[in-house]
């Protein structure tokens, strides 16, 4: 572990979501496909990373009404 770098573990190109992306969009984006994600990069349309949406943040979100 000492030995790695994040550059060797990373996904090259990640599944993100768009800000404006409802959290029902960004749970289906999450379950998509072969790889299940807990957290989608938040992108703006310029493609810069303006944060971050954890499975966490949706459940709480939608349990805390």
């Amino acid at each position: 572990i000492h030995k790695k770098r994040f550059s060797d573990i990373a996904t090259a190109n990640p599944k993100t979501v768009a800000p404006n992306a409802s959290l029902h969009d960004a749970i289906m984006l999450m379950e998509q496909g072969d790889r299940k994600v807990m957290v989608l990069p938040v992108v703006s349309s310029s493609g810069h990373t303006i944060g971050v949406v954890r499975m966490h943040d949706i459940i709480t979100q939608h349990f805390d009404r």
